[in-house]
């Protein structure tokens, strides 16, 4: 099994190095404030979790933002509690190849996106997520800082293991609108 685990782990970092490498998007600092068009990467845990998401999302509209939000879970299927939405989509390990990589044609359409920011909301390193995450177009993002996705974020939250998703949210938006883009 370690064998198994260490081929892996050895072909998802290079396949994030490749895709790094293969990078051509164009960089451009932008408040939350500013941001028209934003996606959101999170991965579906608790239920709780889930309704802290919707609040985000509500206020987010509420500020006539327009969104994408793809969530994750690590099971093979997505739980009950999560309602297919308009701006959302779900993924779980039945949409993974063996490697873990991302296999669903909506992967590469929110990759796509041409989102102004994109907002990664999850708390830990979760190898799909870091994977949407290199792959997305996106002219800004950010998310917490963890050692093996710096590469790919613009702005990274530096939080200790006792905050949760409600404070990753507050202090996105609080740094975020600091920010004037120019």
């Amino acid at each position: 099994m370690i064998v198994i685990e260490n081929i892996r782990k050895y072909y998802r970092k290079n396949c994030l190095k490749s895709i790094r490498q293969a990078s051509n998007r164009n960089i451009s600092c932008s408040s939350l404030n500013d941001a028209k068009y934003i996606g959101i990467l999170y991965e579906i845990g608790e239920e709780h979790t889930y309704i802290t998401l919707n609040t985000y999302v509500t206020k987010l509209l509420a500020e006539g933002k327009t969104l994408r939000i793809i969530g994750f879970h690590n099971n093979k299927y997505v739980p009950h509690y999560c309602i297919p939405q308009l701006k959302y989509d779900f993924f779980c390990q039945k949409d993974l190849n063996w490697f873990g990589k991302p296999i669903a044609p909506l992967i590469q359409e929110f990759a796509d996106e041409p989102f102004d920011m994109l907002i990664d909301l999850s708390m830990e390193v979760i190898f799909p997520l870091q994977y949407v995450l290199a792959k997305s177009t996106a002219k800004f993002k950010v998310g917490r800082q963890n050692d093996s996705s710096e590469d790919y974020y613009d702005l990274m939250i530096n939080l200790d293991e006792t905050h949760d998703v409600n404070d990753l949210i507050y202090y996105i938006n609080e740094y975020t609108n600091k920010l004037n883009g120019k």
